[in-house]
């Protein structure tokens, strides 16, 4: 059984060796010319953003929808604890919603959702909700910790596509589409040019522990950088290079225990309410 002290070392060094050569910085100019990535011109709004939500996992945009039109979603008896533990966050973090829908807020959401089949959707809302003087932004790429074009597994009959991923070994239940995945750190530093998250909701279908671990190795996994995570943890599809370590919640809780820096809260959280929406 390996020395919990060392496991830090462990899978960092693991990391970048599994990385190779291509743990080298990506030119923002590889997002801007494939083909997939349709809207990567960032709103010159982005200057008035003190106060940024960052959902990686949008699917339909309902967890965008909850931050700006709460009232739309109550409280039912199903999936209550998660949805308040969100709705309270909001709240905390972004004021009262009559503050959050004021176009002088500065407020701004950035989502992340590769799957072709809700992006006429996402830009249906995102328009909407920037014609209502909402700061919101969705861009079409999986999120990792290089960038590349990858594969991506989606369901052959689902509307919604809950489960969608990047993870091979569940290809078997899936069909696979081509689309492109960014390094998460570089996109928010050098691309939206973020000095602070206060929060970002992390639900990457197996895809965890490499965006964990691209945070962490670029210091960005401390308060004053992305002050809380809320993460849905995909035991069954994290990649098996991962599950040497046993247990993957280990490697989680080993970075949210850091003592380099005043370490980002993260809170396990699957909220999975209205999960086809309201309308």
């Amino acid at each position: 059984m390996l020395i919990v002290g060392t496991l830090c070392t462990l899978f960092i060094c693991l990391y970048f060796l599994t990385l190779g050569s291509c743990a080298h910085k990506h030119d923002v100019t590889m997002w801007q010319s494939n083909p997939l990535d349709v809207q990567d011109t960032v709103f010159p709004w982005i200057k008035k953003c003190k106060q940024v939500y960052i959902d990686l996992g949008s699917n339909i945009g309902v967890q965008v929808k909850k931050l700006f039109e709460p009232e739309k979603y109550p409280l039912r008896k199903k999936h209550t604890q998660a949805l308040n533990v969100v709705l309270k966050l909001f709240d905390n973090k972004f004021g009262n919603v009559t503050e959050r829908k004021s176009p002088k807020s500065s407020l701004c959401a950035f989502g992340f959702e590769p799957n072709p089949r809700h992006h006429k959707r996402l830009r249906s809302l995102q328009n909407l909700y920037n014609s209502k003087g909402w700061k919101v932004q969705f861009f079409f790429h999986a999120v990792s910790d290089e960038d590349k074009d990858v594969k991506f597994f989606v369901t052959k009959f689902s509307p919604v596509d809950l489960g969608a991923t990047l993870s091979e070994h569940m290809s078997h239940k899936k069909q696979s589409i081509m689309t492109h995945a960014v390094q998460l750190s570089q996109f928010l530093v050098r691309k939206l040019h973020l000095e602070k998250i206060a929060l970002m909701k992390m639900d990457v279908e197996g895809e965890e522990i490499e965006v964990l671990l691209d945070l962490f190795t670029n210091n960005l996994l401390c308060k004053h950088r992305i002050d809380t995570i809320l993460l849905e943890l995909h035991k069954s599809k994290i990649k098996q290079k991962w599950k040497i370590f046993g247990d993957v919640s280990n490697i989680v809780n080993k970075m949210a225990n850091q003592t380099s820096c005043d370490p980002s809260q993260i809170i396990r959280n699957d909220d999975e309410s209205y999960r086809f929406d309201v309308n």
